[in-house]
C-alpha cells in the first residue's frame, strides 16, 4: 500500500517511522501547509515533497491518505481523498461530529473505498491480552468500567497546543478516541449516554517551547464527566478532563463478579495488565508479549482489510461511533437528560 502523507506535525514521526519497518505498507510522499514541514520530513525520511494537497491527489502511484492533519479538517480532506479514488486513513476523530461522521460514511459507501480510523493501539499486546483474558471469562460477568483521562492539559507540554482548546478539540475529541475505542472492542457499543461538562477557563497560558507564555482562547469544554450504558448491560463512568493537576485514577478498569482488570493505558500499546480475584488481597501482574507494537498497525490492518477484501479493526463505523457518543454526552449535559443513540 502506497501512501501520501497530508500533515506533518508532532505525530507523523510515529507513522514515519513505523513505515520504514513494514514490508506492508510504504509512505512515498508527504505535504502540509507549512511547506517547511513537510520539507523538513520529506528530508529526514527520503521521500518525495508535495506542494499541496491537490497535487498529492493527482498522483495516480498513490493509493492511501494518510490524514494527520487538525481535527476540523479531517472531513474535507477524507472527502476529496476518496473522490479521487484513494484510500482513507485519518487520526481521530473521524469527524468532529456526527453529521460530518454520516457525510463521511455516505461517500464511503458511493465510491467504495476504504476508510479507517486511529486510534489503532487496541491492536497493541495490551489490550489483546485483555481480549483473551475476558474471553475466558478471567473476572466473570462484567458488570461496570471506569475510564479516566485527567491532566492538566496539553499547554504543558504540546508547542502548538491551540487547536485542543478550538473547536474540534477538548479532552473529549482529543483523548476519549483512544479510551472508547478500547471499550468498545472489549465490550460492544453503547446505547445511552448521560454527562455533565464545563469549560474551567475562558483563557489558557502555554508553558511549553517555543511560544511559552502566549495566551490562547478556550472554545470547547476542558472537563467532561459521563455514565454509558453498553448494550451488553455494562455500565461506564469516564471523566476527560484538561482541569486536573493530579490523580490516583486508573486509566481503565473492568468490573466482574469474580475480580477486577486493571488495564493498560489505552493510549499505548503494551501494559501494564493487572487481575485481582475475588477473595484475594494483592494485584497479579499478567505477563505481556515484549513485542507490544506501535503506531501504525492501524495501516498495515487496513491494508490487509484491503488486500482480502473485508472490514478492517479500525474501521470508520466505530471511529463515527464513538464521536457519536462524545457528541451526545456533550448535548446530554445541555439538554440535563439521557441521549440515546442510533
Amino acid at each position: 500500500m502506497k501512501i501520501g502523507v497530508v500533515g506533518c506535525g508532532k505525530i507523523s514521526d510515529q507513522y514515519f517511522q513505523f513505515a520504514q519497518t513494514s514490508n506492508k505498507i510504504k509512505i512515498i510522499s508527504c505535504t502540509d501547509q507549512v511547506a517547511e514541514k513537510a520539507i523538513y520530513q520529506s528530508s529526514k525520511y527520503s521521500i518525495s515533497f508535495v506542494k499541496s494537497f491537490e497535487e498529492m491527489l493527482l498522483n495516480p502511484e498513490i493509493d492511501t491518505i494518510l490524514n494527520l492533519t487538525p481535527p476540523k479538517e479531517h472531513k474535507q480532506i477524507t472527502i476529496e481523498s476518496i473522490k479521487s479514488s484513494k484510500h482513507v486513513y485519518s487520526e481521530k476523530p473521524l469527524g468532529i461530529n456526527s453529521k460530518e461522521c454520516n457525510e463521511i460514511l455516505e461517500i464511503r459507501k458511493k465510491y467504495n473505498k476504504q476508510i479507517c480510523s486511529a486510534p489503532d493501539t487496541f491492536l497493541g499486546a495490551g489490550i489483546q491480552k485483555t481480549k483473551k483474558m475476558i474471553e475466558k471469562n478471567s473476572i466473570g460477568q462484567i458488570v461496570h468500567a471506569s475510564a479516566f483521562m485527567v491532566s492538566p492539559g496539553h499547554e504543558h507540554w504540546h508547542p502548538n497546543p491551540d487547536l485542543y482548546y478550538d473547536t474540534g478539540g477538548g479532552p473529549d475529541l482529543d483523548m476519549a478516541p483512544y479510551y472508547l475505542t478500547t471499550l468498545i472492542y472489549l465490550l460492544g457499543k453503547v446505547k445511552r449516554v448521560t454527562g455533565s461538562h464545563k469549560k474551567t477557563f475562558a483563557t489558557r497560558k502555554i508553558l511549553s517551547e517555543p511560544r511559552k507564555g502566549e495566551i490562547i482562547q478556550v472554545e470547547t469544554p476542558t472537563h467532561i464527566s459521563s455514565i454509558l450504558d453498553f448494550h451488553n448491560g455494562v455500565i461506564c463512568t469516564m471523566i476527560m478532563s484538561f482541569d486536573t493537576h493530579g490523580s490516583t485514577l486508573p486509566r481503565i478498569e473492568l468490573y466482574g463478579t469474580e475480580g477486577t482488570l486493571y488495564l493498560p493505558d489505552p493510549n499505548s500499546f503494551g501494559g501494564p495488565l493487572k487481575i485481582i480475584k475475588s477473595g484475594e488481597e494483592k494485584w497479579q501482574n499478567i505477563p505481556i508479549s515484549e513485542n507490544t507494537g506501535q503506531r501504525g498497525m492501524g495501516l498495515e490492518d487496513m491494508a490487509d482489510s484491503i488486500k482480502n477484501n473485508k472490514d478492517a479493526q479500525t474501521n470508520c463505523q466505530n471511529a463515527a461511533h464513538i464521536v457519536n457518543i462524545i457528541e451526545s454526552v456533550r448535548i446530554s449535559s445541555e439538554k440535563n437528560q439521557h441521549i440515546y443513540l442510533n
